[in-house]
């Protein structure tokens, strides 16, 4: 997972490399996150795409342009929440737990 940092160092995002229903799945396993849309057919790579909120905040789910990822981040493309760590955080130890499971 890659971490996106502003050039003052807070964090505007991640890149999870996982397919969206896993992803999909892990943010939405998690207390206070409301998904607001969600593509239910994935029949092209430029309609991946979901919107949830999290702490009063709304945030985007979408390919990666410049990576072979999963980018989340606030919905405002300034906005930089300490939420957004909160949900890399429960991400990252949800991905840790099924690589324990299956290997």
């Amino acid at each position: 997972m890659k971490i996106l940092k502003r050039d003052d160092g807070r964090i505007y995002g991640f890149v999870a490399d996982m397919r969206l229903a896993e992803l999909y799945q892990s943010i939405d396993s998690m207390s206070g996150v409301v998904f607001t849309d969600k593509r239910k057919f994935f029949l092209f790579s430029d309609n991946i795409h979901a919107e949830f909120t999290f702490e009063g905040h709304c945030f985007q789910i979408q390919p990666d342009p410049w990576e072979n990822g999963l980018w989340v981040h606030p919905k405002d493309e300034n906005g930089t929440y300490s939420e957004i760590d909160k949900v890399r955080e429960w991400v990252e130890k949800r991905m840790k737990r099924q690589q324990g499971r299956s290997g």
